[in-house]
């Protein structure tokens, strides 16, 4: 009876241990099962947020500029990787505990390439406001430049008028008297029957250049507008700066000292003497530097 009766306790035992044991292993495989349901709902919802987030990044990074698409191009190519490989594991049918690990550092991967991305971002948008601002004092600077050209442009005009008109004589002191001799002396008159000749008087100045054997042409127009000519005075034509050709009365020829104040005087005699003005021009290196009238009655 006393073998029996722990025969029977022994078979109980181990009846009710294999029970429980059972038991216990059917609710450890639902425990765990449900953890990882709760776990993936919870990553899903992390990863569901960081995408929204991500999206609104990225559309706003990629339209930026065609710029910084490319320089970007690469970290979101990473970051669309690292979307679909999450996809992937959090969309099994069944998730082990390996893949939920895997899902979380993959997750935490892409929050930091996420948040590179933004920081990139926000570098290359400093770098282009940097960019513009330069750019803007660039053409700032450039304004500037191109008005102070426009100035020295003008200011270089008008020293080159100066300096081409430094290289022409000033004249001073211009006189064309009709001049009648009376007992070999001169005496300067105003009637066409009494004169003898023309006196040519004027004074000429230089304080920048130098001549030697320099030119001055004399034009002596009459009153009835043509130019006063001679055989003898060697009269011809010469080429002028705006007017073309020019007939000449007379041509002389002298050396000069820079700055000195050079008075020049001769006389013409031509064959006969007309009623009316009498107009005296000087020309030298083609621009006309000043005349003078007289009158005969």
């Amino acid at each position: 009876m006393l073998a029996l009766g722990l025969a029977g306790t022994w078979a109980y035992h181990l009846y009710d241990k294999t029970r429980y044991t059972k038991m216990r292993n059917t609710v450890f495989v639902k425990d765990a099962a449900a953890i990882a349901d709760g776990v993936r709902d919870s990553l899903n919802q992390v990863f569901s947020l960081l995408e929204k987030q991500l999206d609104a990044r990225l559309d706003s990074s990629i339209s930026a500029s065609d710029s910084i698409e490319k320089k970007l191009q690469g970290r979101v190519s990473e970051i669309n990787r690292l979307k679909e490989e999450i996809n992937g594991i959090l969309n099994k049918q069944s998730v082990s505990r390996a893949d939920l690990t895997l899902a979380r550092s993959k997750i935490e991967e892409l929050q930091e390439s996420v948040d590179g991305l933004h920081q990139q971002n926000q570098s290359m948008e400093e770098e282009k406001v940097e960019l513009q601002a330069m750019l803007g004092e660039i053409s700032r600077n450039a304004d500037s430049l191109q008005k102070n050209i426009s100035r020295l442009n003008l200011e270089n005009a008008s020293l080159s008028e100066k300096i081409s008109h430094g290289a022409y004589f000033i004249a001073s002191e211009i006189k064309l008297s009709a001049v009648s001799i009376k007992n070999k002396r001169d005496q300067e008159t105003g009637t066409a029957s009494r004169a003898d000749k023309f006196l040519v008087a004027f004074s000429i100045q230089n304080n920048i250049n130098q001549y030697d054997n320099e030119e001055m042409y004399i034009v002596i127009i009459k009153p009835d507008k043509t130019v006063l000519r001679k055989a003898d005075w060697s009269s011809g034509s010469f080429d002028t700066k705006k007017a073309g050709k020019q007939q000449y009365t007379r041509v002389i020829r002298f050396d000069y000292e820079r700055g000195e104040k050079k008075d020049m005087n001769f006389t013409l005699d031509p064959d006969d003497f007309d009623q009316g003005t009498y107009t005296l021009q000087l020309w030298h290196r083609g621009m006309l530097i000043g005349q003078s009238t007289t009158t005969l009655n």
